[in-house]
């Protein structure tokens, strides 16, 4: 890769707002896990430098072209807006290409909006603090789920679900 990343490198990615990134406990929490996980790298896209690390990358905004490819080029994803996700494209693309999303748990900020947190409920994917989003990280990397099962989380997205329930609608009017 042009950022000298191994192949066998574990990747955290971000990619949303600029100054979207903002509760302390992710960031806190990312240099947690660079700090005790060699292996680990961070790409932040279009995210303000909150750290100077050599195993950590600020890159400027994507083409909408280039998301799908920056998805899959990570093992885990990485939501730290404070203000939660009023819908949540941030967490739900990801999910589609069945990659985890690590988000906060509305205890971090009771007023967030918490769409991300009806979706990703029950799924073990919410910090509450920087040492919770490390023990996450380390039981997501580290777990090997079935094919399938993030992108199952967000099945009614799909363009498949939106076609039937579009046409359920159109048939009782």
């Amino acid at each position: 890769s042009r950022l000298s990343i191994p192949a066998s490198a574990k990747v955290i990615g971000r990619i949303g707002g600029f100054r979207e990134f903002s509760d302390p406990a992710a960031k806190k929490g990312i240099l947690r896990i660079i700090d005790s996980n060699p292996s680990t790298f961070a790409i932040f896209v279009n995210t303000e430098e909150f750290v100077d690390h050599p195993r950590i990358f600020f890159l400027p905004e994507f083409a909408r072209t280039e998301v799908r490819e920056f998805y899959e080029a990570c093992d885990v994803l990485i939501n730290g807006r404070r203000m939660g996700e009023s819908f949540g494209y941030s967490i739900v693309e990801p999910l589609m290409l069945d990659k985890p999303v690590i988000a906060p748990h509305w205890i971090r900020n009771p007023i967030m909006d918490k769409n991300h947190v009806d979706i990703l409920r029950g799924h073990d994917l919410l910090y509450t603090s920087s040492q919770h989003l490390v023990s996450i990280y380390e039981r997501t990397v580290g777990k090997s789920t079935r094919k399938g099962y993030y992108s199952e989380i967000v099945e009614r997205f799909s363009p498949e679900s939106a076609v039937l329930k579009l046409k359920s609608i159109l048939t009782r009017i």
